[in-house]
């Protein structure tokens, strides 16, 4: 057994609550390997505790499923252009009735599943459609892919909240990627967007606002905005990457401003019993493991925890759920130091 940094307690005087390691999926593994689950993007787990990869490899299918225990079932998700198969997986989440909820921007289609890969129900979407989430009172949580190379931001990402019809009631929030094309300087700092839906609500969180958290019901109203003073992280490895992978043509012709902190979270998570997980940018100290603030269903702040991280800070896109907290257990996906991935399973116990 190990410790987990959790509940009331701060960063000098935590307070350790026990989890025990039930089993790991490690795609280093030959028999993983074989199964063609080469590098799972994210997942999710149903209300019995099965979990579902959307695998970003080159595999004949998009989605993985195992069981309870961390034994392989099935696989599917196609590859392909005709009915149950998947073009291009944008969007992925599973519903409160534990259907396997896919956006396919390339086949620009919504695609439902049951939980043994049984297609349920295929809905044509507009083509600049990116994740489309199905809520418990017949409500969508909808978001959007927009581009314009002429414009003065080159990407945006609407989060809509529609009706059964997809007709929208109210935009919640938008993501605005500027357009590094048309200025004479680009600041390069990270984007981070995200959103996440509990069983009642709905979180999002914009970091360009700082660290403030809108959390809404399913209907559109704002129940409250979560925010923490926050401190900077170390970005010396993030400015590293960051100049690595800027494009030649942009590090010669412009200049280019870094960010004078990074982010004050990369991402969050909700439990069951409604608690907000806030994975900050700051390690914890002799550590490659974040802080992570933890905030009980009023959004008031109770404590930390520490775990290591998994998002790569520097993509545009809104980026996708690597923790969850199911039934009292933890799944954890991260990545090993040979550049492998593995999600770790554990009991937390009292």
């Amino acid at each position: 057994m190990t410790s987990l940094l959790f509940g009331c307690g701060s960063e000098q005087d935590p307070m350790e609550k026990r989890i025990e390691e039930v089993f790991i999926i490690d795609t280093e593994k030959n028999e993983i390997a074989e199964l063609g689950l080469t590098d799972p993007k994210t997942f999710d787990v149903d209300s019995e505790g099965n979990i579902y990869f959307l695998n970003d490899g080159q595999s004949e299918s998009h989605i993985f499923k195992f069981d309870a225990q961390g034994n392989y079932e099935t696989s599917f998700g196609r590859r392909g252009q005709g009915p149950g198969e998947i073009q291009f997986l944008s969007g992925f989440g599973i519903g409160h009735q534990d259907e396997i909820a896919v956006t396919d921007y390339g086949n620009k289609k919504l695609v439902i599943f049951d939980g043994t890969g049984n297609l349920v129900q295929e809905t044509d979407i507009e083509r600049n459609v990116w994740d489309i989430r199905p809520l418990k009172n017949g409500n969508y949580l909808i978001v959007k892919k927009l581009a314009d190379i002429e414009g003065e931001y080159l990407f945006q990402y609407p989060i809509l909240l529609c009706d059964k019809d997809f007709r929208p009631i109210e935009e919640l929030d938008r993501q605005k990627i500027p357009n590094y094309l048309k200025k004479k300087s680009m600041a390069m700092i990270p984007y981070i967007f995200l959103y996440g839906i509990s069983p009642d609500r709905i979180f999002i969180g914009n970091a360009t606002r700082g660290y403030r958290i809108r959390t809404y019901d399913f209907d559109g109203n704002l129940l409250r905005e979560i925010r923490k003073e926050s401190t900077a992280g170390d970005k010396d490895e993030f400015l590293k990457d960051l100049k690595t992978i800027l494009p030649e043509d942009v590090s010669k012709e412009k200049k280019v401003r870094f960010p004078s902190r990074l982010p004050p979270f990369t991402t969050f998570y909700s439990d069951d019993d409604g608690r907000l997980f806030v994975m900050t940018s700051k390690k914890r100290k002799g550590s490659d493991e974040y802080w992570v603030d933890i905030f009980n269903p009023e959004g008031i702040f109770i404590g930390q925890t520490s775990l290591k991280s998994l998002v790569s800070m520097l993509s545009p896109e809104p980026l996708y759920p690597y923790i969850k907290i199911k039934k009292d257990r933890l799944f954890h996906l991260s990545i090993k130091s040979g550049g492998f991935k593995k999600l770790a399973v554990y009991r937390m116990l009292e």
